[in-house]
């Protein structure tokens, strides 16, 4: 829970990265660490809980089911992820148990012992309990009538060896008797199978079980299994004192136990198999490359390939509701992007709908859904209702404000009042948001209302996260506090998540916007530095390099940036986009050329895809490339003869170039 998710992301993928590898589709990137936070109290504690309805079935499981089935403490010795680290760490701590000279080896320690340690044995043969199991719960220090254990620090379990003679022939007559164990090595190995595949059932069963709650039923169940198995191999079984079976004939209790295993190993098959096929169609899901902003464009069509992986992905997906239980929020965006790259829009609208009604959405996942169903002829009130819906059930999306108010001024035939009311109950329901008021304040200084502007303006002294602070900075602009305004900024453009080539984009403009190019630049030679093999940094160097009007350092970086991407066909698909736009507005051909490079070779890499053949077409068109521009056009329009959009490009290009 804790080292992997770091292992991963400071050892692991760099790793991977250094050696020139990509990592496996299956491997999840995790999120970045923003630091450790200071809070002693927080106000959502509850948060994380899960609701009354899995916390009963979790408490009854662990704390009673797992004790029966597997002894005391059964959940920390087999389940629990702390009771796996203690085991392997326990070998070199220091901190014992040990013994003194007033033990009578009566063996109170062991009966006590709720960790199964034969505690009596240790002390005597090595002075201090070695066992891995033992919890340091102090019951046999406790219960021995002669004060002879205590704790302490002392030789760690790993470099104890036994007190004389007599204790090494005793561990090594106890090593070589097979019979302290109920398992072969064989039997271990296939049960230790039979446990991680459980625990993968499980996990998300229902979109409830969470992962210590599938580790004691993946724990449960590998005993039963292991129970039902003996049935029919050993002579006699017994769980606890219930006897099963005995002398080779099963007792009335085996009987009835037999439907209890068949349907503790079923339930399992069945969760694994719904959880096999969403694996399956996330990883459908995760090979198709194409980014969401290419998919939402109405030029887009999949090539056989990428239409192929989303079919798959959809059908197995709907395979795993129909006989499993419904997607939850992530898989249903899953299965509306497979959908869009489909083409079946109709699908991936009703599946984004969904998460809008049931599920937690982003701000970036409404405004896709708005541009799915304005794609489609949705009105304006039909817009409206969907973004103000999502607001309403979700209040911390408050980036949606300013484009709720402004349709409300749409929809109302430019009256203000409208929104007007909507930004005082906004403000009334959450009088403390900073953002919400940064926000409010933005939309009076856009409406003319600069007097309330100044009254809804919040404290900017305090710290400020980076999206309220970007529309502060712009707000003061706007107001004309200029120096307010860069001192904001400043702060800003320390925090480290500046570093990310989008929010560098936004505070490079916000520099220049107050007339200051060096901080400008800094920032976003600061993300080239955190990342130099991020295209993204590179290309937008080279946009502020155009705006500074230094067409050579803006070519050194645009040429760097295709240089990154040069396997990447989507993202030199954006970079040719945008670099050659930057060389006609430059008027630079050496700038236009690296952009149309960017767009052939993307061509080249994927030769099926009508969209990049089409931007190639239209890009070389614009260039004075007639002949080459209008065969890539056609070859778009061949590859997908039922795109409107395409099919007219191709038809203007015709009467452009003439050929018949």
């Amino acid at each position: 829970m804790f080292v992997w998710p770091t292992f991963k992301r400071v050892v692991l993928f760099p790793a991977i990265e250094a050696v020139g590898l990509k990592s496996p589709i299956w491997l999840r990137e995790v999120a970045d660490f923003h630091g450790f936070a200071s809070e002693i109290i927080v106000t959502d504690f509850w948060a994380t809980f899960p609701p009354w309805y899995v916390a009963i079935p979790f408490f009854a499981l662990i704390g009673f089911a797992a004790v029966y089935f597997l002894g005391s403490k059964g959940f920390c010795t087999y389940g629990c992820p702390y009771g796996g680290i203690f085991g392997v760490v326990d070998k070199v701590s220091p901190g014992r148990i040990v013994v003194n000279d007033n033990c009578h080896s009566c063996g109170h320690c062991t009966a006590v012992c709720t960790s199964n340690v034969r505690v009596h044995e240790e002390i005597r043969d090595f002075g201090m309990v070695m066992d891995p199991g033992c919890m340091k719960c102090m019951d046999c220090v406790s219960a021995c009538p002669n004060d002879a254990l205590s704790f302490a620090f002392t030789t760690p379990a790993k470099f104890r060896k036994p007190r004389d003679g007599e204790a090494r022939k005793r561990q090594k007559k106890i090593k070589s008797n097979a019979k302290r164990f109920d398992l072969t090595w064989p039997e271990e190995i296939v049960l230790a199978v039979v446990f991680v595949a459980m625990f993968l059932a499980y996990r998300g069963m229902f979109n409830l079980v969470p992962m210590l709650m599938s580790a004691g039923m993946a724990g449960i169940g590998t005993y039963l299994v292991w129970k039902g198995w003996s049935l029919l191999t050993k002579p006699n079984v017994r769980v606890q004192s219930l006897v099963l079976k005995s002398k080779g004939r099963i007792r009335a209790a085996g009987v009835f136990s037999i439907p209890f295993v068949l349907l503790v190993a079923g339930s399992a098959i069945w969760s694994g198999s719904i959880a096999s096929l969403r694996f399956s169609a996330r990883m459908a899901h995760e090979r198709i490359d194409v980014p969401i902003s290419v998919v939402l464009r109405p030029e887009y069509e999949p090539t056989p390939e990428t239409a192929r992986l989303a079919d798959r992905g959809m059908n197995r997906y709907a395979a795993s509701e129909r006989y499993g239980w419904e997607l939850n929020a992530e898989q249903n965006r899953e299965i509306a992007f497979l959908s869009l790259v489909s083409g079946e829009r109709e699908v991936a609208e009703r599946f984004l709908e969904r998460i809008m009604q049931e599920g937690k959405p982003s701000e970036e996942l409404v405004r896709q859904y708005l541009s799915l169903i304005t794609a489609r002829g949705a009105n304006e009130q039909e817009q409206f209702d969907a973004i103000s819906t999502s607001y309403e059930k979700q209040p911390e999306l408050a980036g949606l404000l300013p484009e709720i108010a402004m349709r409300q001024i749409r929809l109302s035939g430019g009256s203000t009042e409208p929104a007007d009311d909507f930004w005082d109950r906004v403000i009334a329901d959450q009088p403390g948001n900073a953002r919400i008021l940064l926000q409010a304040a933005e939309y009076d200084l856009a409406t003319g209302q600069t007097d309330r502007a100044i009254e809804r303006l919040p404290d900017l002294d305090g710290p400020l996260d980076l999206d309220t602070g970007i529309v502060g900075v712009r707000v003061l602009l706007k107001m004309g506090r200029r120096e307010d305004a860069v001192a904001l900024l400043e702060g800003l453009s320390a925090e480290k998540e500046s570093r990310r080539v989008a929010v560098a984009r936004v505070l490079s403009s916000l520099w220049l916007a107050v007339g200051e190019s060096d901080p400008a630049q800094a920032v976003l030679e600061a993300v080239v530095s955190h990342d130099p093999a991020s295209a993204g940094a590179h290309e937008s160097l080279g946009q502020f390099w155009i705006s500074r009007g230094d067409s050579k350092l803006a070519a050194d970086s645009f040429e760097e940036a295709v240089e990154l991407a040069w396997q990447d066909p989507w993202t030199l698909l954006s970079l040719g986009e945008s670099i050659t736009i930057a060389g006609f507005q430059a008027r630079n051909a050496q700038i236009r050329d690296i952009g149309l490079g960017a767009l052939a070779r993307a061509a080249e890499l994927r030769p099926d895809s009508a969209l990049i053949l089409r931007d190639l077409g239209m890009a070389r068109l614009s260039s004075g490339q007639l002949e080459q521009g209008f065969q890539n056009l056609e070859r778009a329009a061949t590859i997908a003869p039922h795109n409107a959009a395409i099919q007219q490009d191709y038809q203007n290009a015709r009467r452009r170039s003439g050929p018949n």
